[in-house]
């Protein structure tokens, strides 16, 4: 490295943490012959000739079944069948590895033990004890072949400071307290955005998910609290790619008397071989922080997701063709106090369009359904019927065309 190269090294200490975590990340998974910037095609081949074709097939057919029927289970039963296989599936298993290896060597969170909750393999738990080789760290995953991966995986490394046991995320307790609490990819994502030629869709599919998604960022948001010191943090990386879902997570975490430090979070942009280019939201909670209003939420989320996300929102803003057809105002009051949620069904040429809009105006879409699908109009009365159940809902009303128009323009 020359003089000037040094000098300006001195210069930035945080670009110098951010080198020195990336270095850290990068030796890490080499040193496990995992490549973590592999295009599909690239890890077929290398799955092929590592572990033979007739698990390369497996496998595959085992993630499109996972695909169709929403159950992982023949997946991880091929993947931690031993050590070698959950390095070669890695990519699969762990595609933003590198970047949240990364993210956490350079975070500033708490000197003491961690607890992994939903540890895996082990894989990402095993770097935490060689990155803070004073804590002891404890990794907590249901699946069992899970558990035995990660004791291996922890002897061949000769890591002695790191013990992995079998437990439920929704009603763990291990007894006793961390100075750091850590989950990655924990929460089952609800898919609101997916298109269908389906004759009928069901809205209260996408009900199940979000009563499903409630239950399990309540019950992860207890977990950590439950296992945290009172100036411990906990440091969560979830893919929530709907505002509705960031603001669900961070509720249920205030809930439980974890506050977000907004100033510590960050949204960390990775590549999954198989969908290509993903983003996550990295989030610092401590029992020590203050809550955080919505108001903060939606300026901190729309300041994070660049604006090619919201492609159906500018074309909105745009007027381009869309129809209205129906909607609802909701009035709500949650942990966050009160405000209101406006509910649009809309007709985008030949697709049918569901926006979900918060009181600020911030639009996302939660649906969209091929417009010769039958029975829409009774799907999106019923998926309002669920929304109005809420106890959070205090008072509801029809919208006219005009209300659309009037938040447009206040936008």
């Amino acid at each position: 490295m020359g003089k000037q190269a040094r000098k300006k090294r001195q210069q930035d200490p945080i670009g110098r943490l951010r080198s020195d975590a990336e270095r850290a990340a990068r030796s890490y998974l080499s040193g496990l012959a995992i490549n973590h910037r592999m295009t599909a095609p690239q890890f077929w081949a290398q799955l092929e000739q590592s572990l033979g074709k007739r698990f390369a097939d497996d496998f595959e057919a085992a993630i499109e079944r996972r695909e169709q029927d929403e159950s992982d289970a023949a997946v991880y039963d091929l993947m931690y069948r031993d050590v070698e296989t959950v390095k070669r599936t890695a990519p699969i298993l762990n595609p933003m590895a590198f970047d949240w290896l990364t993210h956490f060597a350079a975070a500033k969170v708490p000197e003491g033990d961690i607890v992994d909750l939903g540890s895996g393999a082990g894989l990402l738990t095993c770097f935490y004890a060689m990155r803070r080789p004073a804590s002891q760290v404890v990794g907590i995953e249901l699946n069992a072949a899970g558990v035995d991966r990660g004791r291996e995986l922890a002897r061949e490394m000769g890591l002695t400071n790191v013990a992995f046991e079998q437990g439920d995320l929704r009603d763990v307790d291990l007894g006793r307290r961390f100075d750091c609490a850590v989950s990655t990819l924990a929460l089952t994502e609800v898919d609101f955005s997916r298109s269908t030629d389906q004759e009928s869709f069901d809205f209260s599919t996408l009900a199940r998910g979000r009563r499903r998604f409630e239950s399990e960022t309540s019950d992860l948001a207890g977990v950590a609290s439950r296992h945290l010191t009172d100036e411990g943090a906990y440091l969560s990386f979830e893919r929530l790619p709907r505002f509705d879902d960031f603001a669900g997570w961070v509720g249920a975490q205030q809930r439980h008397g974890l506050g977000i430090e907004l100033g510590s979070a960050g949204r960390i942009v990775w590549q999954d071989p198989m969908v290509g280019r993903q983003s996550s939201q990295a989030l610092v909670a401590r029992p020590s922080a203050r809550a955080c209003a919505l108001t903060q939420l939606e300026d901190w989320y729309l300041s994070e997701i660049p604006t090619e996300e919201f492609e159906c929102e500018v074309r909105l803003n745009r007027s381009q063709e869309i129809a209205f057809h129906a909607g609802t105002h909701l009035e709500v009051s949650d942990q966050f106090g009160s405000g209101a949620t406006r509910i649009y069904r809309l007709q985008d040429r030949s697709d049918e369009v569901i926006y979900l809009t918060t009181s600020r105006g911030f639009r996302q879409e939660i649906a969209r359904v091929s417009a010769s699908s039958g029975g829409l109009r009774d799907d999106f009365e019923a998926m309002i019927d669920n929304f109005t159940q809420d106890p959070e809902v205090t008072s509801s009303r029809p919208l006219e065309e005009n209300d659309l128009l009037q938040d447009l323009d206040r936008t």
